[in-house]
């Protein structure tokens, strides 16, 4: 089975940039480049683009991130797999943790006098939580399947569908208006940094255990 890691300093860089973010994003005044992103994600009113925002925002949901760490949980254990189970554990506890971003940076979300909204959004808009999961829930999965198989082409299509789940997911919270665009790219990155943790954390402790 592949041992999937990621070098600590790209974990770091992942942090740091984020935090960069952050720092840019804070306070009370809407950057430019979010309402200009906002104004032309919403003059999308085709089919497709309302279908894509129904897939995003129940890609992002809460329901959908417990119910696919219960069925990750269910096929790690079935496949008798230690370090998928820490995986998943590191993975849940760190999105359990980061659910408090969202009151440390205190940073607004649209209001209806800048864009449209499909409902009323409410609580502070950054990092985009349902980004953050969708992220991490494709990870998860793309992380899953890729140490499965070795199969190029399959680990391939995941990192896809992996990217693209993101990608989904933040196209819909904007579209909805219920989020900026540097929401959902600091969701996803939050998002992005779980699952190398995850994965990371999971191999020192499988090996520690399996040496020990």
């Amino acid at each position: 089975m592949t041992v999937f890691t990621c070098p600590w300093w790209v974990v770091a860089v992942l942090v740091l940039s984020f935090a960069g973010l952050a720092l840019w994003t804070a306070g009370p005044n809407t950057l430019a480049l979010d309402l200009e992103v906002s104004e032309s994600v919403q003059a999308f009113d085709q089919a497709w683009a309302r279908i894509l925002g129904w897939m995003g925002d129940h890609l992002g949901g809460t329901k959908t991130g417990l119910s696919c760490v219960a069925i990750g949980f269910v096929a790690a254990i079935m496949l008798r797999s230690e370090r998928d189970v820490w995986f998943l554990i590191i993975a849940a506890i760190l999105r359990l943790l980061t659910s408090f971003l969202k009151q440390i940076f205190d940073s607004p979300r649209p209001t209806l006098a800048q864009v449209e909204q499909s409902s009323l959004f409410e609580s502070t808009g950054f990092p985009s939580g349902h980004a953050t999961t969708a992220t991490l829930v494709m990870g998860t999965l793309a992380f899953m399947v890729a140490r499965q198989t070795d199969r190029h082409w399959v680990r391939v299509l995941f990192l896809a569908l992996w990217v693209l789940g993101a990608a989904a997911t933040s196209f819909a919270r904007i579209w909805h208006g219920a989020h900026w665009l540097t929401d959902t790219v600091g969701g996803a990155t939050v998002g992005l940094v779980i699952v190398l943790l995850a994965a990371n954390l999971s191999a020192t402790i499988t090996a520690a255990r399996s040496s020990g």
